[in-house]
C-alpha cells in the first residue's frame, strides 16, 4: 500500500522518523525508481516513496509522474500487494495542477 510519508498522528511520529531514515539512506532516488519500507506501526504493510522531482523544490512533469506511478505498480506487483493508494504525485513540491492530474 502506498502512503504519503508525512504522518502527523502523534503515536506514529517514531515510525515516521524510522521510515524517513531508511528512505534517506537510499537517496538520491532516480525518477522512475522507488524505495519501499516495511512498516511497523501503520495501517499499511509498506510505504513506497516515489520521487517526481530530481531535487526538493525542482519542477515535475506528467512524464515524471507517469514514471513514478509505473514504478509503484511494478513494486506493488513484486510485493504481491492487494491494494495500492496513490496520492496526487507531483502536485505539491512538483507544482503540477491538481485539476490535470
Amino acid at each position: 500500500m502506498f502512503v504519503w510519508w508525512r504522518i502527523s498522528s502523534k503515536n506514529q511520529k517514531k515510525e515516521n522518523k524510522r521510515i524517513l531514515g531508511k528512505i534517506k539512506d537510499k537517496k538520491p532516488i532516480p525518477i522512475g525508481q522507488v524505495v519501499y519500507v516495511e512498516t511497523e506501526k501503520l495501517s499499511s504493510d509498506y510505504l513506497i516513496h516515489a520521487p517526481t522531482v530530481k531535487e526538493p523544490g525542482g519542477d515535475s512533469s506528467f512524464s515524471k509522474v507517469t514514471k513514478a506511478i509505473n514504478a509503484c505498480l511494478d513494486v506493488s506487483n513484486k510485493l504481491n500487494l492487494d491494494s495500492l493508494a496513490i496520492p496526487l504525485l507531483g502536485s505539491g513540491a512538483g507544482d503540477l495542477s491538481k485539476k490535470n492530474l
